[in-house]
């Protein structure tokens, strides 16, 4: 009876952490796309595709990389997401897609072959302070998400955000 309890306790906490995970991802102004080491498995698209396609678009159509870059960039991205899968080649570029936007791809192994496709923050006629302003926005959303408790200091060491399960921590 103990011993199930324990289990269930762990479950319980495992779903907690992917629910944790899933925010974060869900949160983040990015897309991960993950193709497993079984030959014949689909891969796997987690976060947001509208962070790297352009309006309208189905998730699906990133993998078709010549429908959101031009045909050198998408050349590019197809010989280094090749070389990651058969060689092991992780690598980091940035592409400019169709629309002008600037966006970073990194490739690794994790359990088969990842790339992460994210904008750049710095876009090309982007003003700095307002791109500073969005993404730090974004990160407290991402924090605030978060079942676990999280804080944020600035550069000069003082608390500028904590999330309510910190706050919580702190009262106990």
């Amino acid at each position: 009876r103990k011993a199930q309890r324990q289990s269930q306790e762990q479950i319980a906490n495992l779903r907690a952490l992917v629910d944790d995970y899933e925010n974060l991802i869900g949160g983040s102004r990015e897309l991960t796309i993950i193709w497993p080491e079984q030959p014949g498995t689909p891969p796997r698209l987690l976060g947001q595709a509208a962070s790297v396609l352009p309006p309208g678009r189905q998730a699906q159509s990133v993998l078709n990389f010549d429908t959101w870059l031009s045909g050198s960039e998408a050349d590019n991205l197809a010989h280094l997401v090749e070389q990651l899968r058969v060689e092991g080649r992780p690598f980091n570029a940035s592409v400019k897609a169709l629309d002008g936007r600037l966006i970073r791809a990194t490739g690794w192994l994790a359990g088969g072959a990842a790339l992460r496709l994210r904008p750049a923050f710095a876009q090309p006629g982007d003003d700095a302070a307002a791109a500073d302003a969005s993404d730090r926005d974004s990160v407290l959303a991402v924090l605030d998400l978060l079942n676990r408790p999280a804080f944020l200091r600035d550069a000069g060491g003082s608390l500028v955000f904590a999330n309510q399960p910190y706050l919580d921590l702190c009262r106990t």
